[in-house]
């Protein structure tokens, strides 16, 4: 069950009312004040330096007759 089912109308409005006393501190107004970071931009990687981050070229050794060997 919902948390509203057990109030009535008069109840719920007194919480809604108490929420929103909260976000209106002094608080949260020197919150606004400050400066944001900047957003990184996103790193452009070649397909060489993509297929190198999954691996794609590197060497698979497997076991045949007991020898390991490159494929």
């Amino acid at each position: 069950m919902k948390f509203a089912d057990h109030l009535n109308a008069a109840e719920i409005q007194k919480f809604n009312q108490m929420g929103r006393a909260g976000r209106n501190t002094d608080k949260n107004k020197d919150n606004k004040d400050e400066v944001k970071p900047k957003r990184k931009r996103p790193e452009n990687l070649s397909f060489r330096d993509i297929e190198s981050l999954r691996g794609v070229n590197k060497s698979v050794y497997t076991r045949k007759n007991g020898a390991i060997r490159r494929k």
